[in-house]
């Protein structure tokens, strides 16, 4: 299915497990792994078509999706030391390239995507004087959330399809231009 990819914020730093527990009461929920990357993942909002039951617009748009693997889809794992989330160039260089992977993408065959949708709570209005005492009743508004996404064939995003390779971020890209 083909979806639209825009990116809210990028460049963020994410655990992503890369660090060991050293202690119970660590806040971070992610489980040690030993296979270390760059600790940069791109935050997405990712924007696909969905029942007009759902959303008069027929768009839901999810965001702050965070995944390794979709934005090593973008760019490459040996050119992630090379962006710097400070500059405006890398940026604007990020999301020229995520719109032309999309596209590509779109084109060729679209994503597969899976996730789940929850309804959250929220305090009765009522009670709003007395915080603490509210009552959390069901919100009529459902969340969703992506766990997975990925293109549909995975051979169009290849190490050997060079046209590929073109799309992704490049080295040049990210130069100062003077």
């Amino acid at each position: 299915m083909s979806l639209t990819i825009d990116i809210a914020v990028y460049a963020i730093i994410f655990s992503d497990r890369q660090e060991e527990y050293r202690t119970t009461g660590q806040s971070c929920g992610c489980f040690y792994k030993r296979d270390h990357h760059n600790p940069l993942v791109i935050e997405m909002a990712v924007s696909l078509p969905c029942s007009r039951d759902y959303k008069p617009s027929g768009i839901m748009t999810v965001k702050k999706f965070r995944s390794l693997r979709t934005s090593e889809i973008f760019i490459p794992r040996d050119h992630w030391s090379e962006v710097n989330s400070d500059q405006a160039q890398h940026e604007e260089a990020l999301r020229n390239c995520v719109a032309r992977v999309t596209q590509y993408i779109n084109k060729n065959g679209g994503w597969t995507y899976i996730g789940w949708v929850r309804t959250g709570s929220v305090a009765d209005q009522s009670e709003i004087s007395n915080l603490k005492d509210a009552e959390n009743i069901s919100s009529m508004a459902q969340v969703p959330h992506i766990s997975y996404l990925y293109p549909t064939n995975p051979k169009i995003v290849d190490r050997t399809n060079t046209i590929f390779e073109q799309l992704q971020l490049q080295s040049s890209e990210l130069e100062p231009i003077y």
